[in-house]
């Protein structure tokens, strides 16, 4: 019951943050910018910036899925754009684990860099294979998913986080 009472707490409080940031799915400068950027790396630190911003990957995710449902265009239509923000958003949830660990032990500061280096790499990796793939969004993730943009990132998002931890799995060690 506590499980099922702490998951439904966690829905409930991503509903709230992505209600409270509705206002800037509005945003007619957000709108424009996001709409005009087909730079790569442009969209990957917007999405870095803005998720640092706000100190929530989950958030920041659920405003680019409620733009893509609403019929907002993020680049160059059926482009890997919103893809690009949704890396970028990876990086910037490092923030508050970084800012958390700036009095912490050894071990906590360990632990937010392993945290900071794992999304890095991994964005690296993704990063490419969008840049390489330049129709990933329209070739796979709509042929999977048609017509559903929050299904399709969503699905990026979870490929993104399983393909990094099956990726680095081997390297633990490493890391640590």
């Amino acid at each position: 019951g506590l499980a099922i009472a702490g998951l439904g707490l966690v829905f409930l409080s991503l509903d709230i943050m992505s209600g409270s940031m509705k206002f800037l799915q509005e945003l007619q400068v957000l709108k424009d910018f996001l709409s005009m950027c087909n730079n790569p790396i442009l969209l990957l630190l917007f999405g870095i910036i803005f998720t640092a911003a706000i100190q929530s990957s989950s958030a920041s995710t659920s405003i680019v899925i409620m733009m893509l449902s609403a019929g907002a265009v993020i680049g160059a239509p059926e482009s890997n754009a919103p893809l690009y923000i949704i890396l970028g958003s990876n990086i910037g949830s490092c923030v508050t684990a970084l800012m958390s660990s700036i009095n912490a032990n050894t071990n906590a500061k360990r632990t937010s860099l392993i945290h900071l280096m794992f999304n890095t790499f991994g964005t690296v990796i993704w990063f490419v294979i969008c840049m390489l793939i330049p129709n990933l969004m329209k070739d796979t993730l709509m042929k999977l998913f048609p017509g559903n943009p929050a299904t399709q990132i969503a699905w990026f998002h979870t490929f993104f986080n399983v393909g990094c931890t099956i990726l680095f799995l081997p390297f633990i060690k490493w890391f640590v």
